[in-house]
């Protein structure tokens, strides 16, 4: 049986949205009003938005894209320093934002290869327009000048570079390259340094990550992704902060059991090689944070799985949807929350619904927002001007990560 990286699928898994919270505090709906809510709202968005754009001014953001570009033009687009520095050049792009930094650790391995393959000390030659190079093994170092600069008077470095070879025969078929431990770069003007990227990753004894983080740092802005996994919990977390508040930042966690050798006995694989079965996870708790805003979604997988039985009895289009949106009532809730205080602005409500099609009744089901009072929420809360930007990048993510691992978002 072909089997697809276990150290992929686990990360992967952090992405599978879908939750059992066990910490019920504070589950306690706001005393604000409706209106009260939707200004807050609309100044969460305009203060994400206005972050994103100073962020995406920063000298360091120009650099980087500037250094992106030569890289480019002299064919070294194959690198492990472009595969850590392009993300953040594309935030650059209109509408960008920290949800298109592809986390590194879903690439680790390839990018340990990369490094191992670039070592060397390159300075740019304007005469020539190319590098000229000076073999190092243990040093990856660019000299290069920043726009309108006659001198090389910028640096890109990579230290601290530590990378193994799987001795897991599962993990080692699937990874011909080494692992990769640590990492740091660092990018310097005039000697002043304006970026740092940062990775560390510790492994088990099967050669599967225990723990891995890496870093962003530009200025007062840092951008954090870490994963972490034990036999029953793999966690995920993603934070874009500037002066440690709050812009955006995601918690996904799975509980079950990861254990390796469960892993293997429990999952399934199609024709691809790719494993698909979410058998082995329990539940999951998923919030993603915008500013002082919080999308929390809370869910109980083994209660989903087992409601099988609530559907035995139903003989009509209407019972089905009716007891489909109870069966989800029941195992699912969605919040939307203040971050600082923890408390409800609404919660998610399913329930089924008749509507008419070419002189034809029919049910179907559907979701929508309460607020503390009975009200509704309807879509100028989350408006074109505020959030379009943000929304398309989350959507954008779902799919990227849809099509990278296989993995529905369901």
């Amino acid at each position: 049986m072909k089997q697809k990286n276990f150290l992929v699928v686990m990360l992967a898994l952090a992405f599978i949205t879908g939750c059992k919270d066990d910490d019920k505090n504070a589950e306690t709906f706001s005393e604000l009003t409706a209106e009260q809510h939707k200004q807050k709202i609309e100044e969460s968005g305009l203060n994400v938005i206005g972050q994103l754009n100073d962020f995406k001014d920063l000298d360091a953001i120009h650099v980087v894209v500037d250094f992106i570009d030569l890289l480019q033009a002299t064919n070294h687009d194959e690198s492990g320093v472009m595969t850590v520095l392009k993300p953040v050049a594309d935030l650059q792009e209109a509408g960008g934002t920290p949800f298109t930094l592809k986390s590194s650790a879903s690439e680790q391995s390839s990018l340990a290869q990369l490094f191992i393959d670039e070592s060397g000390i390159y300075t740019y030659n304007p005469e020539t327009q190319s590098w000229d190079k000076e073999e190092s093994t243990d040093e990856i170092t660019y000299h290069f000048p920043t726009e309108g600069s006659d001198v090389n008077n910028a640096t890109v470095s990579v230290t601290n570079f530590k990378s193994f070879k799987a001795d897991n025969p599962d993990v080692a078929q699937s990874i011909s390259e080494d692992l990769l431990e640590s990492v740091t770069i660092t990018l310097s003007v005039d000697g002043n340094q304006l970026l740092a990227f940062e990775l560390e990753a510790e492994y088990d004894e099967d050669d599967i990550p225990v723990s891995m983080i890496e870093t962003y740092s530009v200025g007062q802005y840092m951008i954090t992704t870490s994963v972490s996994r034990s036999n029953s919990k793999i966690v995920l977390e993603q934070s874009f902060t500037f002066e440690d508040a709050n812009i955006i930042s995601c918690h996904f966690e799975n509980n079950g059991s990861f254990n390796y050798d469960v892993f293997l006995e429990n999952s399934e694989v199609d024709s691809e090689g790719l494993i698909y079965s979410q058998d082995f996870i329990e539940s999951s708790n998923v919030w993603v944070a915008v500013d002082n805003l919080k999308l929390q979604g809370v869910a109980d997988w083994e209660g989903l799985t087992n409601s099988g039985d609530q559907f035995e009895n139903v003989e009509s289009e209407q019972q089905y949807f009716e007891t489909f949106a109870d069966v989800l009532n029941d195992n699912v809730e969605l919040f939307i929350k203040y971050n600082d205080t923890n408390e409800i602005i609404a919660a998610a409500e399913f329930y089924a619904y008749e509507y008419t099609e070419y002189g034809a009744a029919f049910w179907d089901m559907d979701m929508r927002m309460k607020f503390g009072d009975g009200s509704y929420m309807d879509d100028s809360f989350f408006s074109e001007t505020n959030f379009a930007e943000f929304i398309q990048e989350a959507k954008e993510l779902i799919n990227e990560i849809e099509a990278s691992y296989g993995l529905s978002q369901e």
